[in-house]
């Protein structure tokens, strides 16, 4: 991965997106009879009742441990298609867990009325006795199933999600005196279909990311916009007369399971969740007018320069290429490598080794762009000024470049749409 300090930004927030869904299928649909899937479902509304939890662990969460008794082994095959991991189990169908990301916390990937085949493994002892003797998911209403964990460590079964919000899965620990940690949680929700409304892919159409059924919507920074969506179940029906929480809001569906989401976008560059598994991303228009480059929304306060140099060449306006990565990233602290021209070579680099670069005499940009959860070389040829130690480049060929790792359209008057993402 190249170590590229102006963009640290874009990676991290990359790394959460791409990351997710990562060795998962999911089947086509069923149709709106509801065939598909033969065997009878466990639908979590009959579960068991929930019961009292087990007596309070450590901070380890694991518990009190002689020193003669067995300790875990590490996982040197897989069950049920996985290894156990810092959950303490694994999932290797539905439902998704994902550590350590902002952007993807609780989003499970399953939907309202899906029935999935729950599989996973928990780890084991040197003795080979499973840590666990049954995993457990407790549904919204506070219902509980369970899965029993065989002496292999597997569990599975089959079961129908059939309410919206917030689930828990956990581990019932197969010694007495012992219990895991709190359980985990993940959310099922609705499909949320984006109608007569902007998306990432609409305004940015060359997206290289891949959002494994992610719904991205789009908005200007600042704007105050109303979003049309309709939500439907695993089957397509629709989510009709119900309350729902997006974007801060309670919103109801009309009958067809379509409501209008109020959102005020931050005025800023921003990935905003604003339901399970519906995402804004903001973007601005930027231009130069009277000489001065308008609409690039500054990250930081405090560092880089308060305004990006602009030169015209032959009638045509250019941008301070460093300038505008200053300004519009925030992300270069004082004292390390930024973006700097090569005064012998003529090529500007964007940072440390391996970073981009662009050689102002041959006009070619080198650098990396993000495919599936790597990065693969990429070149792009563009026309470059230098003139007083600085490079300048046109709207049109510094939207080509930023769009090879973030989002950037040249349009037809010379201007651009542009954005790049934070994590909130």
């Amino acid at each position: 991965m190249p170590d590229i300090a102006w963009r640290r930004t874009v990676l991290a927030a990359l790394s959460a997106l791409v990351l997710a869904g990562c060795g998962v299928q999911r089947g086509p649909a069923p149709d709106a009879s509801g065939s598909g899937r033969n065997r009878a479902p466990v639908t979590v509304r009959h579960a068991a009742p929930v019961t009292a939890g087990a007596p309070a662990s450590d901070s380890s969460g694991l518990g009190p441990a002689a020193a003669s008794e067995p300790t875990l082994a590490p996982s040197t095959h897989p069950v049920n298609g996985c290894r156990p991991d810092v959950f303490g189990f694994c999932v290797s169908t539905l439902p998704q867990f994902y550590c350590c990301s902002a952007a993807y916390t609780g989003w499970s990937h399953v939907y309202v009325d899906e029935t999935v085949d729950v599989r996973g493994s928990v780890p084991l002892f040197t003795n080979g006795q499973p840590d666990a003797s049954a995993v457990f998911i407790v549904t919204p209403s506070r219902m509980r199933i369970v899965l029993p964990v065989d002496k292999a460590g597997g569990f599975s079964r089959r079961i129908r999600f059939s309410e919206q919000g917030r689930y828990a899965m956990g581990l019932v620990p197969s010694r007495k005196g012992y219990q895991w940690g709190m359980p985990v949680p993940f959310y099922v929700a609705y499909r949320a279909v984006p109608e007569t409304t902007e998306t990432l892919r609409s305004v940015f159409p060359l997206s290289r990311v891949s959002w494994q059924g992610i719904k991205v919507l789009a908005a200007p920074v600042g704007s105050d916009e109303t979003f049309g969506v309709r939500f439907v179940d695993w089957y397509g029906h629709p989510a009709a007369n119900v309350t729902l929480q997006v974007a801060g809001h309670a919103v109801t569906t009309d009958s067809e399971g379509y409501a209008d989401i109020p959102y005020l976008s931050p005025a800023q560059y921003m990935l905003d969740g604003i339901y399970t598994g519906l995402f804004v991303q903001t973007y601005s228009h930027i231009e130069v007018q009277d000489g001065q480059l308008t609409g690039l929304v500054r990250l930081s306060p405090t560092l880089g320069p308060k305004t990006v140099r602009v030169i015209t060449v032959h009638g045509t306006p250019m941008v301070d290429v460093a300038d505008f990565f200053d300004y519009g990233f925030g992300e270069q602290a004082p004292g390390t490598p930024g973006i700097s021209l090569d005064a012998k070579t003529g090529v500007l680099h964007f940072g440390n080794r391996n970073a981009p670069t662009l050689d102002t005499r041959t006009g070619v940009y080198r650098g990396w762009a993000p495919a599936g959860i790597r990065y693969q070389p990429v070149t792009v040829g563009v026309h470059t000024v230098v003139q007083g130690g600085q490079v300048y480049l046109t709207l049109g060929n510094l939207a080509q470049i930023l769009d090879t790792y973030a989002w950037a359209t040249a349009e037809p008057d010379g201007s651009m749409l542009f954005s790049t993402f934070t994590v909130p």
